[in-house]
């Protein structure tokens, strides 16, 4: 909404010429604190963008296997926050508590016991089935002014690093999410991309939930039999860094 502030003169009497000269006087003083009262808003409007989503993800219904498993998060993932300028603002999207309570969620909801662990080969560990440590792998996003539209759009990738009880990697998995939510009165834009990351979450969530537990891996533990390490010889894709872009 665009505003207009128009100046209006007002008369002002006085008894000689000094005191003509007090009115002009006064309405610069007022103009210049007028300015500087004005000013905290228009530099807090240049702020960056931030993003703190929260996994709301409904509590599953579902049999959990059975099978007892670790759950390994590093700081990496407790600490992941996306940065980025676009269109010369910041934007900081805090994706790490979210992502440590969705871990958590779906871990418990997949296996009998879950127990967090502080190392991948921890001694002194009691014997589990596997070790799940997950990433961010991606973070995307989009605004109504990058797609001329009204959504705000989020694609969110996590890769699943399986391990066995003794901390060898025996099979890294993708899954991934989206969200969209319109822009709604346009009068903010961190509310609908945390929205947006929301319902990411939670479609990741339910695609993990639905295809984690019929892996080759999973049903290789449900039979009774070792899981085999991936080779060393073979690559892996390494999640890339959150990255500010210019």
């Amino acid at each position: 909404m665009k505003h207009e502030f128009r100046e209006q003169a007002v008369p002002v009497r006085s008894a000689s010429k000094a005191g003509n000269r007090v009115g002009p006087s006064l309405g610069k003083r007022m103009r210049r604190w007028v300015v500087l009262g004005l000013l905290p808003l228009v530099l807090a409007g240049c702020g960056a963008n931030q993003v703190r989503p929260v996994d709301r993800s409904p509590t599953p219904l579902m049999d959990p296997l059975p099978l007892d498993a670790g759950l390994y998060l590093d700081s990496e993932l407790r600490q992941y926050v996306y940065k980025e300028k676009r269109w010369n603002i910041d934007w900081q999207v805090a994706l790490g508590e979210a992502a440590v309570a969705h871990a958590n969620r779906m871990a418990k909801a997949t296996f009998r016991t879950v127990r967090e662990v502080k190392a991948l080969n921890a001694p002194g560990e009691p014997a589990l089935a596997l070790v799940l440590a997950p990433r961010v792998e991606e973070f995307a996003f989009v605004t109504p002014r990058d797609a001329g539209g009204s959504l705000y759009q989020v694609t969110l990738r996590f890769r699943m690093n399986v391990h066995d009880s003794q901390g060898c990697l025996v099979d890294s998995l993708v899954y991934t999410g989206y969200g969209a939510t319109g822009s709604g009165s346009g009068l903010g834009s961190e509310g609908p991309l945390t929205a947006a990351t929301e319902l990411a979450l939670r479609d990741a969530g339910a695609k993990f939930l639905t295809e984690f537990p019929l892996q080759p891996v999973v049903q290789q533990v449900l039979r009774g039999e070792a899981p085999v390490p991936v080779p060393q010889s073979v690559p892996l894709p390494t999640p890339e860094s959150p990255k500010e872009t210019p």
